[in-house]
């Protein structure tokens, strides 16, 4: 059953919502975001999300400080999103690293603001977690952080 919902679901992304998807996904639970069925899921939804996708920058960093006029980062349409967050936090990670993973095979630089009164957030911590503990990342950066944006 969940292969025929993934499937029409799969297709019913072109529309750049993705609340099927999204739907979808959680309709087969968290103990399946790992396997070949949800990949080309979380897939989707990480691509609906990409903001900006040509930038070569991508900015990361505490919840809408990030989002950035010409510069790549995640955003899901709202509906999508509160499917995601209402099932847990494992599924947003999902999305979300899946992004994290996308932008750091295009080899891109990545840019973090955080904001200065609450500190690094929860997933910024993980998306920090795949940067530095990936070889390829840290070929690219050397050391630090490419960016740090100034919060406003």
């Amino acid at each position: 059953v969940a292969a025929t919902g993934s499937g029409a679901a799969t297709a019913a992304c072109a529309d750049g919502d993705c609340t099927n998807e999204t739907n979808a996904l959680v309709r087969m639970g968290e103990e399946a975001l790992g396997s070949l069925e949800a990949q080309p899921i979380i897939q989707k939804i990480a691509n609906s999300a990409t903001q900006n996708p040509s930038s070569r920058v991508v900015s990361m960093g505490s919840n809408g400080l990030y989002q950035k006029e010409g510069y790549t980062f995640f955003e899901l349409p709202g509906k999508a999103w509160n499917t995601l967050w209402s099932a847990g936090t494992k599924f947003v990670e999902a999305a979300n690293n899946q992004f994290t993973y996308n932008q750091m095979n295009q080899g891109k630089e990545f840019g973090f603001t955080i904001n200065p009164e609450i500190g690094m957030g929860y997933f910024t911590k993980i998306e920090y977690a795949i940067l530095s503990g990936s070889e390829k990342y840290l070929e690219i950066i050397r050391d630090g952080w490419d960016y740090y944006f100034v919060p406003k």
